[in-house]
C-alpha cells in the first residue's frame, strides 16, 4: 500500500499544530484563516500528499459536484471540440462531468435531465435540445441551466454561442464577392436555431445583391449533417446542367462531403466550383484543396459554458446571460474568383 493512500485530515492538522477544523477550512476556503497558519497547512497538505475526499464533502452539502452535458452526438468533432472546453475548465473547479449523447432523441433528453432531481448531477449544459420550452422551464426555475450553442430564443436562459445570421451573411457575401450569381446553400434537415439562422442569412444577402430566387438552390442534408447525405445531395445537385457555381454549406462535414460529389460529378474544386463550410474543424485543413470556412471558437464556447455555470451556482439568482463569441472568416483552396 501507497504510504500516502491512508493519509487523513487529522494527520494534516497534526503535522501543522491546529485543529481539524482549521485545515477543513483551509482545504475548501470557506473562512478567513490567518496566512501563517494557512501557510502551515498548504505545507503539512503537500508534504502528506494529502487528497480531501470530495466525494464525502460533496455528500456533506447535498452536491455531486458534477456536471450533466447533454449532446446530440459526440462523434461530430463540433461537439467533441466543445466538450473538451467543458471538461478540461471543469477540472478548474474540481467539478466533474457527465457527458451524454442522445442522437437528438427526446425521451433520452428528458430522462437525462432527471439526474437533476436525483443529486446526480448539479446543474447541466446543453449543446442542442428537442425538448419543449414547457417541458424544459421546471428544471431551469430549479437547476443551474446553460444552453451552449443551441438555444432556444423563446426562453430567457443563460446562453453561448456565435452570432450564426452575421456569420452567414459574410460567408454568403464572399462567395457573391468572388463573382458568383448562382449560389447555393447545403442547410440540414434539423430544427436548430443555427440552421434557421444561417438560412435566414443566406438568403437575405442574396437579397441584397439583388439574387433571385435563392430559395430555390437551398438543399437539406440530414439532420446529424452526414457525410453521406451531403456526398448525395452534391451528386444530384452537381450533375444538372445549368449546376451553381459555388456552395454554402453550413457544416464542414457537409462540405467535406459536397466537395467529395462534386468530383464524381467531374468537377474540380474550386476551379469549376466553389465550396465554403462551417466550424474550421481540423480535418477542413488536411484535404486537398483545404476548405474555406467559418470559424467556430468550439474550445472556448465550452470554456465560457462552464464559467457560466460556475458562476450560476455561486450566484443562483443572477440573472440570465447572453454571450456571443466571435467568429471568423477562413479563406483557404476550396473557394476562388471565377
Amino acid at each position: 500500500m501507497d504510504k500516502y493512500s491512508s493519509v487523513k485530515i487529522s494527520d494534516v492538522s497534526k503535522l501543522a499544530g491546529v485543529s481539524v477544523a482549521t485545515v477543513s477550512r483551509v482545504i475548501n476556503n470557506t473562512c478567513f484563516v490567518n496566512p501563517e497558519t494557512k501557510e502551515k497547512v498548504l505545507k503539512a497538505v503537500e508534504e502528506l500528499a494529502y487528497e480531501p475526499n470530495l466525494s464525502a464533502r460533496n455528500l456533506r452539502r447535498n452536491t455531486s459536484g458534477a456536471i450533466l452535458v447533454i449532446a446530440p452526438n459526440m462523434t461530430n468533432p463540433y461537439y467533441s471540440n466543445i466538450i473538451k472546453g467543458i471538461s478540461e475548465t471543469a477540472r478548474k473547479y474540481d467539478c466533474s462531468t457527465f457527458v451524454c449523447s442522445t442522437d437528438g432523441d427526446k425521451e433520452q433528453e428528458l430522462e437525462l435531465l432527471k439526474i437533476l432531481d436525483n443529486r446526480r448531477a448539479d446543474a447541466a449544459i446543453i449543446l442542442a435540445t428537442n425538448i419543449d420550452n414547457d417541458e424544459i422551464l421546471p428544471y431551469v426555475k430549479k437547476y443551474p441551466v446553460v444552453f451552449c450553442s443551441e438555444y432556444n430564443p423563446a426562453l430567457n436562459i443563460d446562453r453561448v454561442s456565435i452570432d450564426n445570421y452575421q456569420a452567414a451573411v459574410e460567408a454568403t457575401e464572399y462567395l457573391i464577392g468572388l463573382g458568383h450569381r448562382n449560389v447555393g446553400m447545403m442547410s440540414s434537415e434539423n430544427d436548430y436555431i443555427s440552421t434557421e439562422l444561417r438560412k435566414q442569412g443566406f438568403l437575405d444577402a442574396c437579397k441584397k445583391h439583388g439574387i433571385k430566387n435563392a430559395e430555390k438552390n437551398i438543399v437539406y442534408a440530414s439532420k446529424d449533417y452526414s457525410f453521406s447525405s451531403a456526398r448525395s445531395l452534391a451528386k444530384k445537385i452537381f450533375s444538372k446542367k445549368n449546376h451553381i457555381d459555388a456552395l454554402f454549406c453550413i457544416s464542414d462535414i457537409l462540405a467535406l462531403g459536397a466537395i467529395y460529389g462534386a468530383r464524381e460529378c467531374k468537377l474540380e474544386v474550386p476551379e469549376d466550383v466553389s465550396i465554403l463550410g462551417f466550424d474550421n474543424l481540423e480535418y477542413s485543413e488536411m484535404m486537398v484543396p483545404q476548405i474555406s470556412t467559418v470559424n467556430q471558437p468550439c474550445y472556448k464556447l465550452g470554456e465560457a459554458a462552464m464559467e457560466r455555470i460556475q458562476d450560476k451556482l455561486n450566484n443562483p439568482e443572477s440573472e440570465p446571460k447572453v454571450e456571443i463569441l466571435k467568429h471568423r472568416l477562413v479563406v483557404r483552396g476550396s473557394t476562388s474568383k471565377i
